[in-house]
């Protein structure tokens, strides 16, 4: 009783100095305001890293209580929510539906063991396209030349697809993926071989929301610069259409 009682008196220490700590952030910027004040309010929050998202969320809802849903970890997790820009995209796709925060902080409590048939309840209450949702992120980490990150997101993506046709074209921009996480490691021969098991499969027929043409073109660019030993002119970009 008395080390609960010494837990609660010190975790209620911590809120002061957390609130203490970011009432001057909040009394500096407008609480109702750009993207930009979640970043500074992680940023801020760095000194606990992995949980700075979700306590600023937290942070960001008692300020701001119709506009920011207050997420755990395990929350993000079942909306695979990973970065600021997701965040964001959810809040904003909550207002867009009239969710109000805590109906989604509800749903989400009645949702945390993860199944697929949660995970389907609360893409159709929440709106989202969980194979956009993939994509998006794959591009993300694509962008950032995280193209491992981006290849185990497009596998999830794959198993989702039903089409024997779009999973083996989906299988390429897999490939080219690991073709690419294998370039930035200096290994050209092992990118070239893969890259070429990739263009087989890649083809403009795909439906997949990628901009195939142009990938189909800059996956030949980069094996014709490899197979003569030159340095690539440019690589692959993955683009949403």
């Amino acid at each position: 009783m008395e080390r609960d009682r010494s837990v609660r008196v010190r975790l209620n220490q911590l809120v002061r100095e957390l609130f203490d700590g970011v009432s001057e952030f909040f009394d500096r910027r407008d609480v109702q305001g750009s993207p930009e004040l979640i970043y500074g309010l992680c940023e801020h929050l760095s000194f606990i890293y992995d949980q700075s998202l979700p306590v600023a969320s937290h942070v960001l809802y008692l300020y701001s209580p119709s506009k920011y849903p207050p997420l755990t970890v395990r929350m993000l997790e079942s909306l695979e929510i990973t970065s600021v820009e997701e965040y964001l995209d959810f809040a904003r796709s909550l207002r867009a539906k009239n969710l109000k925060p805590m109906t989604a902080l509800a749903l989400l409590h009645m949702t945390l063991e993860i199944t697929p048939a949660k995970v389907a309840y609360l893409d159709s209450v929440f709106g989202f396209d969980r194979k956009e949702l993939y994509l998006k992120k794959a591009v993300r980490f694509w962008e950032r030349g995280d193209y491992w990150s981006a290849h185990e997101v497009l596998e999830d993506l794959w198993c989702l697809e039903k089409s024997r046709e779009q999973k083996d074209i989906l299988q390429g921009i897999v490939r080219v993926a690991i073709a690419l996480h294998h370039l930035t490691k200096g290994e050209r021969d092992k990118a070239l071989r893969v890259l070429r098991l990739a263009q087989k499969q890649i083809s403009p027929r795909g439906r997949l929301g990628v901009d195939l043409r142009s990938l189909q073109e800059e996956v030949a660019s980069l094996i014709s610069d490899l197979s003569q030993g030159l340095e690539p002119s440019t690589l692959p970009r993955l683009r949403m259409v």
